[in-house]
């Protein structure tokens, strides 16, 4: 196999492969055998806040919201005519993209041809195919798009929380824009972010599934081999501004009961393991607000919360946060009480040692279950590529994590953390 790595887990009896090309593409091969799909998904490290940065050390770049977004929609026009999705459809491949704050991602996942599909996703990267016309299409449907956002009411309450946290920074808007940025894109700046992002270098190519990793791997290399090597810009992110936060916010929606979020803002996470640092977080809030914690329960019963209430766990490089959801007809007072548990977090019934292992098994048993599905490992692992740390070392994080460094983390979250309310009331 040349210069393909092989990493093994026999605690949950897994191995990868991976390489990096010669281009700068790098990729994992994750043999599953008994499966009747293959799935590949090619992600960009370019996402929706990379609206700033600098190129080169001296060349400013400031473009409107929703770019990356756009160029996802418009990645899949192509100069035939016959867009990517039914190119891969012709083959019997499912596909689709989505993007993100900090990536962009394209998957197909198919049980024939897979090597032909797997072919047409490399070569889509080598250019792309922009038109007046077909921008000027794209454009309409991102607004209707856009304008079915504003209408969603549980999408308006992230936003509005995730903007009072992280104000005038592009965590603050929507990932396709608004009407006026949408405006704004040209295709000279979705050429020039093609150019400058979807470089091989900036890209991981991913495969799961029952497949020959010594031909894939030879397919893959073959089709990256018939492009040159260019050279790739050098890119320097514009750090998030981590501007005073906005305590509170609120608006009219036609809900039938009040939508309450509660979000919690870190100033910046100490460890190397990101994927330690929101598995602690998580056992903190699980352990205090989870669906089997007295509190989550009390409330239940007394009707305050039902099953939207939701808790969203958000760490990487560019930020930290946890967010809150529900709905209740009490949003002032259920606000009050998760800030008061908090607050007082070891006097819970519910923070013991013996509730830790217990809730540290269920995150295990959720673990195993997500190896099992392609989509999801897919996603969990392109998201954990973290260094030398990547998904398949969950258990070996997991089962070293200590109650006290759950502690530890509790009174962090009230040392550190910046806290805001964003409710939307009925009309």
């Amino acid at each position: 196999m040349g210069n393909l790595k092989k990493r093994c887990f026999p605690q949950i009896d897994e191995i990868f492969y991976f390489n990096t090309l010669d281009n700068g593409l790098k990729v994992f091969l994750i043999p599953k055998k008994g499966y009747q799909e293959n799935l590949a998904m090619m992600t960009v490290k370019y996402g929706a806040v990379d609206t700033e940065f600098t190129l080169n050390s001296d060349d400013k770049k400031v473009y409107p919201a929703g770019l990356a977004h756009f160029l996802e929609h418009q990645f899949f026009e192509r100069e035939d005519k016959e867009d990517l999705s039914k190119q891969l459809a012709r083959l019997n491949a499912d596909s689709n993209a989505f993007t993100t704050h900090q990536e962009t991602s394209y998957y197909f996942s198919a049980s024939g041809q897979f090597s032909q599909s797997l072919n047409i996703l490399q070569k889509a990267f080598k250019s792309t195919h922009l038109t007046e016309l077909s921008i000027k299409k794209e454009k309409g449907i991102i607004k209707q798009e856009i304008d079915m956002y504003q209408d969603d009411p549980d999408y308006k309450l992230f936003l509005g929380v995730l903007g009072n946290l992280y104000p005038d920074t592009p965590l603050a808007q929507d990932i396709a824009g608004d009407r006026d940025s949408l405006a704004e894109i040209c295709k000279e700046d979705l050429e020039d972010n093609f150019t400058y992002f979807y470089h091989p270098s900036n890209r991981s190519l991913l495969v799961i599934g029952d497949f020959d990793v010594k031909q894939v791997y030879k397919d893959i290399v073959a089709t990256e081999r018939q492009f040159p090597i260019e050279r790739s810009a050098r890119i320097e992110r514009s750090e998030l501004s981590l501007n005073p936060i906005q305590e509170k916010g609120s608006l009219q929606m036609e809900v039938a009961l009040p939508k309450l979020a509660l979000g919690f803002r870190l100033r910046g996470l100490s460890s190397q393991s990101l994927l330690k640092e929101k598995l602690v977080i998580r056992l903190l809030f699980q352990l205090l607000f989870g669906w089997t914690s007295s509190n989550f329960q009390t409330w239940y019963e007394e009707g305050r919360v039902d099953d939207s209430f939701d808790i969203d766990i958000e760490v990487s490089t560019y930020c930290q946060f946890v967010i809150i959801s529900m709905d209740t007809k009490e949003p002032i007072a259920m606000a009050s009480k998760i800030k008061h548990s908090l607050k007082h977090f070891t006097k819970s019934q519910d923070f013991t040692k013996e509730r830790f292992e217990l809730l540290k098994k269920e995150l295990f048993g959720e673990f195993l279950k997500s190896l099992d599905s392609l989509d999801s490992l897919a996603v969990e692992f392109m998201n954990h590529l973290n260094g030398k740390e990547t998904y398949f070392h969950y258990p070996d994080i997991l089962s070293d994590l200590s109650f006290e460094s759950v502690i530890e983390m509790g009174h962090y979250f009230n040392r550190s953390s910046d806290i805001s309310e964003f409710t939307i009331f009925p009309k």
